[in-house]
């Protein structure tokens, strides 16, 4: 199959590049930098996703069957003048890859803050991409996933995240800290992100289907910071679930039999092997 993805060196957008390649699908990798990819099947285009005039014509001539959106432009700046740019930019993805014959399916991917009660500038953005690709799968009887992902952690994420960080804490000797202990947050492995977001890609249905991508599993913060402790001195502890926000499993196991595969422990662990 081929398929155009955005923010194709990124955190999530790299595995899910990656995994596509490995099962012999080929990919149009839109990245502002290099991605290192040297698969035959990646074609690279190096451009910015707000520089419509560069994608248009790349992605017409790749002519992709499905388009997977990944990106953030101005990465981790949740502003309102970023989120108008990111979301004037998706609004033209998402008609550009509507109305281009060859896409059958498009996946946006979104994000468990969705869910909160108090809106932002970055759930209006999120929130008003989702509605669109709602309408356009309505009117032109494509097949859209929204994916709300959840705490997403793995390879390659950014040093000053929460795991990242407590890792460089505890490789310095330091003890671990951090600012809201008893917050509760629903950790799911990059790795497995990736996975839910091809699988959406490749099930075909014409219907528009939002799912939560994460492990249903909310840890405190504290204990995550004894897992990641015990994980550095080798010790396999898994942090107790508790009470949180957290992914509804059910439609995506029922619908792409997905659900997460990597645990917490585990996940840390290979962190600390292959940093």
């Amino acid at each position: 199959m081929k398929i155009l993805v955005t923010g194709c060196s990124g955190f999530i957008g790299r595995p899910i590049t990656r995994q596509l390649l490995d099962s012999g699908h080929e990919v149009l990798g839109i990245s502002r930098q290099e991605s290192g990819f040297t698969d035959p099947g990646f074609h690279a285009c190096l451009c910015d996703f707000t520089c419509w005039g560069l994608l248009d014509g790349a992605a017409r001539s790749f002519q992709p069957e499905a388009f997977i959106h990944a990106a953030w432009h101005q990465t981790h700046d949740y502003s309102e003048p970023a989120c108008r740019i990111n979301l004037m930019a998706g609004l033209n993805l998402f008609q550009f890859a509507f109305s281009l014959p060859s896409i059958r399916q498009v996946v946006g991917l979104g994000s468990c803050l969705e869910h909160e009660p108090k809106s932002t500038w970055f759930t209006w953005c999120k929130n008003a991409l989702r509605e669109a690709g709602h309408l356009h799968s309505e009117t032109s009887g494509k097949g859209f996933r929204w994916l709300r992902v959840f705490y997403a952690y793995g390879p390659d994420q950014r040093p000053a995240a929460l795991i990242p960080s407590l890792l460089a804490t505890a490789r310095a000797g330091r003890p671990l800290e951090c600012a809201h202990p008893d917050r509760a947050c629903d950790f799911v492995h990059v790795s497995d992100v990736a996975t839910a977001a091809i699988r959406a890609t490749l099930v075909e249905d014409p219907a528009a289907l939002d799912f939560d991508c994460g492990s249903a599993q909310p840890r405190r913060l504290r204990d995550v910071m004894d897992c990641v402790q015990a994980a550095w001195e080798g010790r396999a502890e898994e942090p107790p679930v508790t009470q949180g926000l957290a992914a509804d499993l059910s439609p995506p196991s029922e619908r792409l039999g997905w659900s997460p595969r990597i645990s917490l422990s585990n996940g840390i662990s290979e962190l600390i092997e292959k940093p």
